[in-house]
């Protein structure tokens, strides 16, 4: 007992440590990882070669932790770099293993996770060459909190820069195992059944909604997907909400507000949530679970054709975010 206690006051100091930090997100755990943060940075005078980088990544389980695909590009130089890094948990001593390795994934993939970035015409990043790091890090035990440089320069790079990319470890991985051996029984209180609705289940009074690196389908056919380098997740709130260009903005809930225009067109569970718009059966496709807990939903949506972002180069690419009804009630009453 006391050392629980122990492991969850030192989580919540690291929480807590972490929110001060600007760290806001929801916490992804996978195969016994928390997944840290990469931030890319180029060690130069020059304010158009830190405009000019980007970065992104894919992870997966793999059978010891986690497998990160890293890349970091350059949109002027039309070049890009990246590693591989394996995130192995040490319960023992509390601390992850990281082994680096050659990127492994190919121009065709590395050009399709950038399909809504908006680039200059004719500037293609199937056109764009791959540079690997003159070197890679040795294996080596990281702890909680921890940044770690990884050392991306190559032969080819601007005179005078320096590109590193920085991995910001979060909680280590006694805290991760006890959170994922406590998250039923704090997150995810039992269900109420919908009366008539078979399957279907009353939401908590504290549910709340999350996307990360969401994909949509239409009819069947992908459409779009998050852009790489605006990667984040739209952190645990009662609503979401994606734009479509060309089609406006779709707001979710799992609670009802007829109040505010919101309409049953579909239901959410796990990872996924389907509804029918102006005819269009629209799919979406998450990276973790969209709302607490696994139980099927129905799912409510506010459709805003007139949205557009307030940013020019938004206008053009899919956006998501979350937000609070009291955002929305001005909208809704216009």
């Amino acid at each position: 007992m006391v050392r629980v206690l122990c492991i969850i006051l030192l989580g919540a100091l690291l929480s807590a440590t972490l929110l001060a930090t600007g760290y806001e997100a929801t916490p992804v755990f996978l195969g016994g990882v928390e997944l840290p943060a990469f931030e890319p940075r180029a060690e130069s005078a020059s304010l158009e070669a830190n405009q000019a980088l980007g970065g992104g990544f894919n992870y997966s389980a793999a059978a010891n932790g986690v497998l990160v695909q890293r890349y970091v590009f350059d949109t002027q130089l039309k070049l890009y770099t990246g590693y591989d890094v394996l995130f192995e948990p040490n319960l023992d001593r509390d601390t992850y293993l990281l082994t680096f390795r050659p990127l492994s994934i190919g121009v065709d993939e590395f050009a399709a996770r950038l399909a809504n970035l908006p680039l200059d015409p004719g500037n293609n990043p199937r056109q764009w060459t791959f540079q690997a790091p003159a070197r890679y890090l040795q294996p080596r035990q990281a702890t909680a909190l921890e940044t770690i440089a990884v050392d991306l320069s190559t032969a080819n790079q601007r005179v005078g820069d320096q590109i590193t990319d920085q991995i910001t470890m979060m909680r280590g991985p006694k805290w991760v195992a006890l959170a994922l051996e406590y998250q039923p029984r704090w997150k995810s209180p039992q269900p109420t059944a919908v009366p008539g609705e078979a399957g279907i289940f009353d939401p908590a009074k504290d549910a709340r909604m999350t996307l990360l690196e969401p994909r949509v389908r239409i009819d069947g056919n992908s459409a779009w997907q998050h852009s790489p380098v605006t990667w984040y997740v739209a952190n645990g709130r009662e609503l979401v909400w994606f734009y479509l260009p060309g089609r406006g903005r779709y707001i979710l809930s799992i609670f009802a507000h007829a109040d505010l225009g919101f309409v049953k067109a579909g239901e959410v569970q796990g990872d996924s949530a389907s509804f029918t718009s102006e005819g269009e059966v629209i799919t979406l496709e998450n990276s973790m679970p969209i709302a607490s807990g696994y139980a099927p939903h129905s799912l409510y949506v506010l459709h805003q054709p007139e949205y557009s972002p307030a940013s020019a180069d938004q206008k053009d690419r899919f956006e998501y975010g979350s937000l609070s009804p009291d955002e929305i009630k001005p909208v809704a009453a216009n």
